[in-house]
């Protein structure tokens, strides 16, 4: 059984490392903190702190990677992710900045999870949902605890949420002109090269690891589209693919534009969410690699604690908080702050963070 929760700690990735062109995961964990601080404090009483990446000496992220034997940096990172075994070390580095603690995070590292089991420390970790085209972002929240995770499930998203936002979205971008696709078509949907879901075994996998499924799969279109990630436009996967077929063609038309052209048939990612938004629209979505985060599915039964939970904006909602806080052994009371309002894209306007969805809705967003 979890110990006893004394205090409430906000963290996240803090084994990410910094890139110049990368936003570093801090920016993430910090974002979480502002947003659930005050619910949690107006709960439980408590006192919310929050624990970043540090490279100072008795930190957590340099507690982890020092007892891996690894160096901070994108190599290092995919070796400390989620390892085969847990040294004693780190499970000592864990309880230390942990203990007493119920751990609420933004995109937790698997590592620290199964610490935190190892140790009976409790956690909620929050992602965000791979659809990103209804009225706002959905959220997925997951837990060891059973008891946490039955509440968590009472806010489960309703199931017909994501075919009618898709019928909308849709229907949008029809009105839009026709491009003079090619015949049967495809979109190879890039990702950013160091994506946390393209780690596998202790590296980033790109194309070239699927040279063999994307021959089989050009021999069923006339045209592939290759459609890079905004933020690596000139990856080598681009070059790969040309290598791979002359039916090829570079396109940065947004991705539900794309998407909404009949011939349009099917998205091939390695493991990206545009391959899932892909069959919620109507299309064929084909991962190469496995998509590492599962989802309870709208007709679960219950059994499968650990799963994400998709849901609507949970933090908006007292009861979510009183309820999933009390299911921890929170001493949580009434709160004084009432339900926000129903907005759109306020999950969205907060992370400054739009997929693609601003040329769907018109929105300027503001860097």
């Amino acid at each position: 059984m979890p110990r006893p929760v004394k205090k409430v700690i906000i963290t996240g990735d803090i084994l990410r490392p910094r890139s110049a062109r990368d936003n570093w995961r801090n920016v993430g964990i910090h974002w979480l903190h502002h947003v659930v601080r005050q619910p949690v404090q107006l709960a439980t009483g408590l006192d919310v702190t929050r624990i970043d990446f540090s490279r100072e000496t008795g930190s957590l992220a340099m507690g982890l990677y020092q007892s891996m034997g690894e160096r901070i940096g994108f190599d290092g990172w995919a070796h400390v992710y989620d390892p085969d075994t847990l040294p004693e070390t780190l499970l000592q580095y864990c309880w230390l900045h942990l203990r007493h603690a119920l751990v609420i995070g933004f995109e937790l590292p698997p590592v620290m999870k199964r610490a935190m089991d190892a140790l009976d420390i409790p956690y909620l970790d929050f992602i965000l949902h791979p659809i990103r085209f209804a009225d706002d972002l959905f959220i997925g929240a997951q837990t060891s605890h059973a008891g946490a995770y039955e509440r968590l499930r009472a806010f489960m998203l309703p199931p017909d949420v994501i075919p009618v936002a898709a019928g909308l979205v849709m229907a949008a971008m029809n009105r839009l002109p026709r491009l003079p696709l090619e015949g049967k078509t495809a979109i190879a949907a890039l990702q950013y090269d160091r994506d946390r879901v393209l780690m596998h075994k202790g590296r980033f996998l790109s194309m070239e690891d699927f040279t063999g499924p994307l021959e089989d799969a050009l021999r069923q279109v006339d045209h592939l589209i290759i459609k890079p990630h905004p933020n690596l436009p000139d990856s080598n996967d681009i070059a790969v693919l040309r290598s791979l077929s002359p039916r090829c063609s570079v396109r940065n038309e947004n991705f539900y534009y794309l998407m909404s052209h009949e011939n349009v048939e099917a998205v091939y990612s390695i493991s990206s969410s545009t391959s899932i938004e892909a069959r919620a629209l109507g299309k064929a979505g084909h991962h190469l690699h496995t998509y590492p985060f599962l989802f309870v599915e709208p007709d679960s039964v219950g059994q499968d604690v650990g799963r994400f939970v998709p849901m609507e904006n949970p933090f908006a909602t007292p009861e979510f908080w009183l309820r999933v806080l009390d299911a921890f052994g929170l001493n949580v009371k009434p709160s004084a702050w009432t339900k926000l309002p129903p907005k759109p894209n306020r999950l969205r306007i907060s992370l400054r963070s739009f997929w693609g969805f601003e040329f769907v809705e018109r929105i300027t967003p503001q860097r």
